[in-house]
């Protein structure tokens, strides 16, 4: 069989895989909450052809009724059983919880908007508002505060090219989330895959695209940079990444 098709074959698996994961989360979490549910939607990653099998988490909004948030306990019991899948703690909110917190949490509701899927119950997503003045506080929030981790990571990485090659994975993840907030502040198209929400940020903010290819090559795992060179890969997604939080800083937005 040519390499070609073995990929798609093991890609399709993967996928069968991954809907019986969803579709095993959505029984059970009925099964714990029964009338106090909601809605259960499935987010991020697993909701588009960014997921990578046992690599990427499965992310779901559960949405309970103010009885069913009381007794949030009673999910403790499942919680080894979603992490064995790979399952991420749930995110549990109440409807009322949703239609308070557009303004704290822009990025996160924007980002669940451009990927997802209703498993049960209404869409607790349709009506969320954001505002684009809290979507760009947030963003230079969010740039800001990892810019400050992103130098940590590397103080704590030691220069161990294990390490970095982690903190270029985690990292360009958040990264892309803050990508999609920007590029919707500029009026532009985002993209569905990862890779191309990337390009897309790049090219609206004048990044250094180059730089953005190999830290995605890697995140990917097509590439193995060594030790030297994934210093100095840092060192410029770094920069790229300061330069990027002074032109979030001086963005003027209309609502």
């Amino acid at each position: 069989m040519a390499a070609e098709h073995l990929a798609a074959f093991d890609l399709e698996e993967s996928m069968e895989k991954l809907e019986k994961k969803v579709e095993w989360f959505k029984r059970d979490i009925i099964e714990v909450f029964g009338n106090d549910l909601e809605s259960v939607v499935l987010y991020g990653s697993a909701a588009t052809k960014d997921y990578i099998p046992r690599m990427s988490d499965i992310n779901f909004l559960v949405v309970l009724n103010k009885e069913g948030m009381d007794d949030v306990w009673k999910a403790y019991r499942s919680t080894a059983k979603w992490q064995r899948k790979r399952i991420a703690p749930p995110l549990f909110m109440t409807a009322s919880y949703i239609a308070s917190s557009s303004d704290c949490f822009p990025i996160e509701f924007l980002n669940m908007r451009f990927a997802y899927q209703v498993l049960f119950g209404d869409n607790p997503l349709k009506d969320v508002k954001i505002r684009n003045s809290d979507l760009r506080l947030q963003c230079e929030n969010e740039i800001k505060g990892k810019l400050l981790q992103l130098r940590i990571g590397q103080v704590l990485a030691g220069g161990n090219a294990a390490r970095l090659r982690k903190l270029i994975s985690v990292s360009l993840v958040t990264f892309t989330s803050i990508f999609r907030a920007l590029l919707t502040l500029k009026n532009k198209e985002v993209p569905k895959k990862r890779a191309e929400v990337i390009a897309a940020a790049c090219d609206a903010f004048g990044l250094n695209s180059g730089v953005f290819k190999k830290l995605y090559a890697i995140r990917e795992r097509k590439t193995r940079p060594k030790r030297k060179e994934l210093i100095l890969l840092i060192k410029a997604y770094t920069a790229e990444i300061d330069t990027l939080s002074q032109i979030v800083d001086r963005m003027q937005i209309k609502n």
